[in-house]
């Protein structure tokens, strides 16, 4: 699919001022952590050939309507954390949430507040993170397919990161740690349950948002 788009986009590129890539969820399993970022950074990397249009994630706190068994509820709290952030560090400059209601009236989304709150931890770093570069060390299905934490970062300076780490493949009460490498320095993150991290590194420093 993606090599499809990839022939199809060198038409379309001049005549958009955006690019969209779509991570609505289908499956409450880690897997789809994995999907939102391969996704996201799949359409960032092939865009970077045409120039520097932004890219923007269309989510949904539902499942999508395909499965069966699961559409039209909203999503299980870790997948609605991963979609408020994840995207950004995969290249996404923008989320998009979507939504589609007829007939209902007020807030009806009950994980609609934890999505606002993981949304603010990125909103803390927004003016540096436009101005940094994205690393991308490993390409997310590589991590999707052997089981490892997805971890992903911003070079903000030659001593200061900003990383993103999570293992959704561990249960809500576990915790471990990932070691990611910034510049010269290796540091340890801890990883709590299925939660979604945003680190900031400076030097031998580690600051969780």
């Amino acid at each position: 699919t993606h090599r499809s788009d990839a022939e199809l986009w060198q038409h379309i590129d001049p005549h958009v001022n955006f690019y969209i890539a779509s991570v609505y969820v289908f499956y409450d399993n880690p897997g789809s952590v994995y999907y939102i970022a391969a996704n996201v950074e799949e359409s960032y990397q092939r865009t970077r050939r045409y120039g520097n249009k932004p890219v923007y994630a269309y989510e949904w706190l539902r499942y999508h309507n395909s499965n069966k068994k699961l559409a039209g509820r909203e999503l299980a709290p870790y997948l609605v954390e991963a979609m408020a952030v994840v995207p950004y560090f995969c290249g996404a400059k923008g989320v998009v949430l979507w939504g589609w209601e007829p007939g209902r009236k007020g807030q009806y989304y009950r994980n609609l507040p934890l999505f606002a709150e993981s949304l603010g931890r990125v909103a803390d770093l927004s003016d540096r993170l436009a101005k940094a570069e994205l690393i991308i060390d490993e390409p997310a299905h590589v991590l999707w397919k052997e089981k490892r934490p997805l971890v992903r970062k911003f070079k903000l300076s030659d001593e200061e990161w900003a990383v993103l780490a999570v293992n959704p493949w561990q249960p809500d009460d576990a915790q471990s740690k990932v070691s990611v490498r910034c510049g010269v320095k290796t540091v340890e993150l801890p990883l709590v349950g299925r939660h979604t991290g945003i680190f900031e590194v400076r030097g031998d420093r580690v600051t969780k948002k």
